[in-house]
């Protein structure tokens, strides 16, 4: 029987490379695993720490003399009402969120029509409708946002999954989101190290360490702590190591899979039968002033132009 094969991309070769489906790790790690079973753990005592309705108006002094206003009706003229946007989901206490993310250069909003995601997933985890799970596509950033209640649901999410467009099998691989009470640090370390062996070697002494994730075969490993402070040092091997604040990457192009954003989206362009992308770097408030240059024009684009004849 011929083993099946999926498309990853390596991001030390900047390539889409194929590899056999039995090499390909079809469940999760224990150090996912474990981080599920603390992600579980710290959503129930965030819960237990909730006061139901009903007892918290109990609590209340109802009391209260003619005339006089409490500071919850008084709102001052300054303070706003903070709304997140429109394309943000919404996570709520009770929820693990799972972010799936395509292994191959792809089109989310132009592949799966109104409810696909919804269906391929239904499909995946053998569950119907109401069964508590919540997908929220996030096209702009070519992801799909899914909140579960149960962990028997997410352990079906995490890891390497395949979702089924018609006749079509799209390889995705599945990451549970941290949440809100957690931050992230990068740390150096060296190349022979690994996610499972760095779980014993790392430690924090004022505080607990949930999931340390290497970053390929680079010298970098991010390290997700319980809480909001970001500590100045952590201990890999008993020797003091500098920690420096987690960026987000920026999401990549759904057509030629090079990075993109809002201001800087790819571009693409054919020059000569062969497929390139250009990539804008100003904007017309940023580019500078010459009677040369077009406020707004690319730079890449103008180093991919063919040279007149």
């Amino acid at each position: 029987m011929a083993a099946s094969k999926k498309t990853g991309y390596d991001p030390n070769t900047m390539q889409w490379l194929e590899i056999e489906a039995a090499e390909a790790r079809q469940d999760p790690i224990s150090g996912e695993d474990e981080y599920l079973q603390n992600m579980v753990r710290q959503m129930q005592d965030k819960l237990a720490k909730i006061k139901p309705r009903g007892l918290a108006a109990a609590a209340q002094p109802q009391a209260r003399k003619p005339g006089s206003t409490s500071a919850a009706d008084a709102e001052s003229p300054k303070q706003r009402s903070w709304c997140k946007p429109t394309h943000t989901s919404l996570i709520r206490s009770d929820e693990l969120v799972i972010v799936l993310k395509p292994r191959i250069t792809m089109d989310l909003h132009a592949a799966f029509g109104p409810g696909g995601i919804g269906t391929a997933v239904q499909r995946l985890t053998g569950s119907s409708a109401n069964a508590g799970i919540f997908v929220w596509p996030v096209w702009d950033q070519n992801i799909v946002v899914l909140g579960v209640k149960t962990k028997i649901l997410a352990l079906k999410l995490i890891g390497d999954v395949t979702l089924t467009i018609g006749d079509r099998q799209v390889p995705f691989q599945g990451h549970l989101k941290s949440a809100r009470e957690t931050c992230k640090g990068v740390v150096t370390i060296t190349e022979n190290e690994t996610s499972q062996s760095l779980r014993h070697k790392l430690e924090w002494i004022e505080g607990k360490i949930l999931y340390v994730r290497k970053l390929g075969t680079s010298k970098v490993a991010v390290v997700t702590f319980k809480g909001r402070r970001v500590p100045r040092y952590i201990h890999y091997c008993s020797e003091n190591v500098p920690v420096r604040y987690y960026k987000k990457t920026v999401p990549a192009c759904c057509r030629c899979g090079r990075w993109a954003t809002d201001r800087m989206r790819a571009q693409t362009r054919t020059i000569g039968g062969a497929f390139t992308a250009a990539r804008r770097w100003t904007s017309p408030r940023t580019a500078p002033r010459s009677t040369n240059i077009n406020p707004g024009t690319s730079y890449a684009a103008k180093t991919l132009s063919p040279a007149p004849q």
